[in-house]
């Protein structure tokens, strides 16, 4: 999993789900994903790409 969001840091929590079961055939829900980042400390903060003023 973490390899996954070391490649890919812009997914969403259901992309990570997706590849999860792609790559391994396995189903992971996407508040188990949460769990798990924020057990690992790791942040998937977006950055907003808004028009600015």
């Amino acid at each position: 999993m973490i390899d996954i969001v070391e490649a890919h840091p812009d997914l969403t929590l259901w992309q990570y789900s997706e590849k999860l079961r792609d790559k391994l055939g396995i189903n992971v829900s996407t508040t188990m994903i949460d769990r798990f980042l924020k057990q690992h400390d790791i942040s998937l903060k977006k950055k907003h790409t808004g028009a600015k003023k």
